[in-house]
């Protein structure tokens, strides 16, 4: 199954996490039609932990072109239409719809998953890595 790190800034976390957010939108997506696995990565910025913390299922990426789909997100992403469209620059959107969300006893270290760097969205992660 593909993987993916997913960075995350610690308040979008916490609201994934808890269950309240799960869309998740970014301007990309991975190269894929399948369901694929998405490791949570926590940014440092914000007093965040620069670990990762969590992982979930992506079952699906949709692409959100105008501004009823944004709208229609608004609750499930807790992001508004104007934030949405001032993040997309007034293009596309990826809707990632996330589900079996878990949260890590202990933190894990980027490096467990081949990753040297923090992503700056996302990345793939290599397989037999961790």
């Amino acid at each position: 199954m593909l993987e993916i790190m997913l960075a995350v800034r610690p308040r979008w976390l916490q609201l994934i996490l808890s269950g309240i957010k799960d869309v998740e939108l970014r301007k990309s997506r991975p190269r894929t039609a399948e369901l694929f696995l998405v490791d949570l990565y926590e940014t440092k910025s914000y007093g965040g932990r620069g670990a990762v913390v969590g992982r979930c299922l992506c079952y699906c990426v949709a692409r959100v072109k105008d501004l009823s789909e944004m709208a229609a997100l608004q609750e499930n992403s807790c992001v508004s239409t104007a934030d949405m469209l001032q993040y997309s620059g007034q293009r596309h959107l990826c809707a990632w719809y996330l589900a079996d969300i878990e949260q890590f006893s202990a933190q894990r270290l980027l490096s467990e998953y081949g990753i040297s760097r923090a992503p700056q969205s996302w990345c793939y992660v290599k397989e037999g890595a961790k």
